[in-house]
């Protein structure tokens, strides 16, 4: 009986510092749990078009647009959740860099934005580009590439690349801090 005691006025003294409405259930109080609709989560992306005059050949592959907007919360799904990108076209806008592999041996160029981390603006969220042999945009100048996604297996981890199709350097800039 002591331990329903102590459990019950536990379970009122953490109900009662929520601010939601309570409801009595055999002289426990609970907070119910708004009911959510999975939909108004994640704001899905929606497919856009090469314009008709590009030169870039989509093979009737649906193409996927990046905005800042759920930036990170994008790659970070199509990193997850592979299989449902592997076959589209991914159109995204970010800053160049290139970026040293953990050894130090090598580089490899990024489209990326930074994102929240531990300091506020430390982290970062973008592709590793693979086989860009156009001209290298110069470290932090605008771009925007277009390509298909390759999750690549390096040792302990996997890199998430784009295979470019096209690069661009932009003299319009986004915003190159994103939050989500």
């Amino acid at each position: 009986m002591k331990n329903k005691v102590i459990i019950i006025l536990t379970c009122i003294f953490i109900t009662s510092c929520a601010s939601k409405k309570k409801i009595m259930v055999d002289a426990i109080m609970v907070t119910p749990t708004p009911s959510i609709d999975a939909n108004l989560l994640v704001e899905t992306p929606k497919p856009t078009t090469i314009p008709e005059n590009s030169s870039i050949d989509t093979q009737g592959k649906e193409v996927l647009e990046i905005k800042e907007k759920l930036f990170i919360t994008q790659i970070n799904d199509i990193f997850y959740n592979f299989d449902d990108y592997k076959d589209k076209i991914i159109v995204i806008e970010g800053m160049y860099s290139e970026f040293t592999s953990l050894d130090g041996k090598s580089k490899s160029p990024v489209v990326f934005r930074f994102g929240p981390g531990c300091c506020n603006n430390d982290g970062w969220g973008g592709f590793l580009l693979k086989n860009y042999e156009g001209e290298k945009p110069k470290d932090k100048e605008w771009i925007k590439v277009i390509g298909t996604p390759l999750l690549v297996e390096n040792g302990v981890y996997k890199d998430l690349f784009l295979e470019v199709i096209s690069l661009e350097i932009l003299s319009e800039r986004g915003a190159e801090t994103v939050n989500s």
